[in-house]
């Protein structure tokens, strides 16, 4: 079942719609299986909430929660605010979601990491160890350097196929300028950020490439 990241930001001028917004969503959030929130910017007009929730079949079921009397009672409370709530199809304003593609480098990982970067006051999770929390900030900020240290891609780049993919993978490894390697974590992210676009190979035979590729090199990861 797939991931979602909430954001619940309010307009700067009005930072009691957020503590009205808690009191609601704390109780629903807390009847979830596997989640984990904080609030950014806490004491200031910039505060806002980040919520990692999991397990989730689909958006509609996230949606459905905003439905009930509650909800819509504050949503109708908002329409005398600076704050709109907005359509959904907006996807924007007070209520942000994103689905999380755990593919991706900025994965379930990552994003547990950006919700404890900070390590909030206040904050609360479900269902993750400690250790879980303290390596996906490390993975949030490994990201964030990886991001940071690479120039942006003007005209440069190569469309990975099924013909070309262990060729091209093999290069780049091979390039000492890229400092990587066949067992390197964020290997296919590093050839995304050099131009390498994916989207004619298949998730499948993308990590059996990679895969065959650490074992040919002697390079496996644990659970090759």
């Amino acid at each position: 079942m797939p991931n979602y990241f909430l954001t619940f930001r309010g307009h700067p001028s009005e930072p009691q719609v957020m503590e009205d917004f808690l009191t609601i969503f704390l109780k629903t959030i807390q009847k979830k299986s596997r989640y984990a929130w904080s609030i950014e910017w806490d004491d200031t007009p910039q505060k806002h909430i980040h919520v990692l929730l999991c397990n989730v079949n689909d958006i509609s079921k996230i949606k459905q929660l905003f439905n009930t009397k509650m909800y819509k009672m504050f949503q109708t409370y908002l329409k005398d605010k600076e704050t709109n709530w907005l359509s959904d199809k907006d996807n924007q304003g007070f209520f942000h979601y994103l689905t999380i593609n755990d593919n991706d480098p900025k994965n379930t990982e990552y994003y547990l990491g950006y919700t404890n970067k900070h390590n909030n006051r206040r904050r609360d999770q479900k269902e993750f160890t400690q250790q879980e929390i303290t390596d996906a900030v490390k993975h949030y900020h490994m990201i964030q350097q990886l991001d940071e240290s690479k120039p942006k891609i003007k005209n440069n780049i190569t469309m990975i196929t099924n013909k070309n993919i262990y060729q091209n993978i093999i290069s780049f490894v091979e390039d000492p300028k890229n400092e990587t390697s066949y067992d390197d974590r964020y290997l296919k992210y590093k050839t995304i950020k050099a131009g390498y676009f994916y989207s004619q190979v298949s998730d499948k035979t993308e990590a059996k490439v990679f895969q065959e590729l650490r074992i040919m090199n002697n390079q496996e990861w644990k659970n090759d």
